[in-house]
């Protein structure tokens, strides 16, 4: 067999040289047949009579390699093409039904390699002609689940005048994709990734599914603003459009902190809204209106530059060039006393601890020091425990008796025997004048009444 098998080798090479140099030829080098493998030292050359490596297929156009089907309808070709000055790149052709197309060039004077175009511009460069290609690039490890999912894949939407390339980290491009409406696809994991585009280079995500719709979550545009929630950034960091978009500054669980967001009510009213954010949820608590400017603190309807729904306190000082103005009228400042006194108790200076007040019990007391007021108009002091808030001056309510004499507008009030109690004042004939006693006046009624104990209204003056 293997005698056999020498005999046919020889008869094939020999037929092969005879038919080489009949054609004109010239036949050089040695073969070697081991009984297994005929081999050679030699440099050999199909289609090229010097060649000048171990295989050389040449000359240049018009030859090439061809791996496919047997009636060459199916298939790869490569193939290199002679431009000038040395430039001869490799070509790889893909034939489909008898018909190749170029699918990747490798250029030899700078090493670039072509994907889809036979002019690279950088070391790698890859280009679709067709509008909608799903997978350009795809870079990563493969999920058998879904082959898309974790992987860096570069993909790009055509149209006459526009382009949309995208970067996906997850997922890839949806079916019925188009520009300026892309979707994307992912199983289990959300999509996420980079859309470039004419004008914007946007951060872009959608929710696990098939041909879900991409949402543009930060975009960047050429001028260098900065959008959250809107492609077209007019300053360098904008956040809208306007209802349903905030900013969150909190704990992670969000559970706990602050929420800042606008609200659009109508014809250009924009507030913009300061949020608490106590166990998930969120409560206004500060709000500035763009229409006028004011600030409203605990309240949404700010009337005046800083409206406040709740107590102030400031550590400096409070100026002011016009008018501060009060609900109620009266002047009041904390002052400590012996026990806990009610609103509208007639107070007076207490002998046995100096800068204390307590209940009035005598009548005509000289060491009157005023009324205790519940919602002073101006407060002075600082409150604390054993201490009361005592009016001196202004309109307050005060507890009267007038068991023995009527209290009509315009009396005078003074203390009266019954403990905390003010009384009609009587004067008392001096040289020929009715005279009040100098010290002991509260103040003047404002409101009348006719007998018993109640409350009234006076006008608060120490004389």
């Amino acid at each position: 067999m293997k005698k056999e098998s020498l005999i046919f080798k020889t008869i094939y090479l020999t037929v092969s040289v005879v038919v080489f140099l009949a054609s004109g030829g010239i036949a050089f080098g040695q073969w070697t047949d081991n009984g297994t493998n005929l081999t050679t030292s030699d440099n050999v050359g199909i289609g090229t009579t010097t060649p000048t490596s171990k295989l050389h297929i040449g000359p240049l156009d018009g030859n090439h390699l061809y791996l496919g089907s047997g009636n060459n309808n199916y298939g790869w070709r490569v193939d290199t093409q002679d431009l000038s000055n040395g430039n001869v790149p490799l070509r790889f052709f893909k034939r489909t039904n008898g018909i190749d197309t170029e699918v990747m060039t490798i250029r030899n004077e700078s090493g670039s390699v072509g994907i889809g175009t036979n002019n690279p511009k950088g070391m790698l460069s890859i280009q679709s002609t067709t509008q909608n290609v799903p997978n350009v690039l795809l870079v990563g490890g493969y999920n058998a689940s879904d082959p898309t999912n974790r992987q860096l894949n570069l993909t790009q939407i055509l149209n006459a005048t526009t382009a949309n390339q995208f970067i996906f980290l997850n997922g890839t491009l949806g079916a019925g994709s188009a520009v300026g409406s892309p979707k994307c696809t992912s199983t289990y994991t959300p999509c996420f990734g980079i859309e470039s585009n004419d004008s914007n280079m946007n951060l872009i995500t959608g929710s696990v599914g098939t041909n879900k719709n991409i949402v543009r979550a930060l975009s960047i545009v050429s001028s260098g603003n900065i959008g959250l929630g809107t492609t077209t950034p007019t300053s360098k960091l904008h956040i809208g459009p306007l209802d349903g978009n905030h900013l969150y500054l909190g704990s992670g669980n969000n559970k706990y902190g602050w929420k800042i967001d606008t609200q659009d009510l109508s014809n250009g009213n924009v507030p913009l809204r300061f949020f608490k954010r106590t166990n998930g949820t969120d409560t206004e608590v500060m709000t500035i209106r763009n229409e006028g400017g004011n600030v409203g603190i605990g309240t949404t309807s700010p009337t005046s530059k800083l409206d406040v729904a709740g107590d102030i306190k400031a550590s400096g000082n409070i100026s002011a060039a016009g008018n501060i103005t009060a609900k109620y009228q009266d002047l009041a400042e904390w002052v400590p006393a012996a026990k806990d006194l009610s609103a509208g108790t007639v107070v007076a200076l207490d002998p046995a601890h100096p800068q204390s007040v307590m209940s009035s019990s005598i009548a005509y007391d000289t060491r009157v020091a005023g009324v205790v007021t519940g919602n002073p108009g101006i407060l002075l002091g600082e409150g604390g425990e054993g201490k009361v808030k005592v009016a001196t001056t202004g309109r307050v309510k005060v507890k009267v008796d007038a068991t023995s004499h009527p209290i009509q507008v315009g009396d005078l009030l003074v203390t009266s025997n019954r403990e905390g109690y003010a009384m009609r004042s009587e004067a008392v004939e001096f040289s020929g004048v009715s005279l009040h006693r100098p010290g002991t006046v509260i103040g003047k009624a404002l409101e009348p009444l006719q007998e018993g104990e109640g409350e009234i209204l006076i006008l608060l003056s120490l004389q």
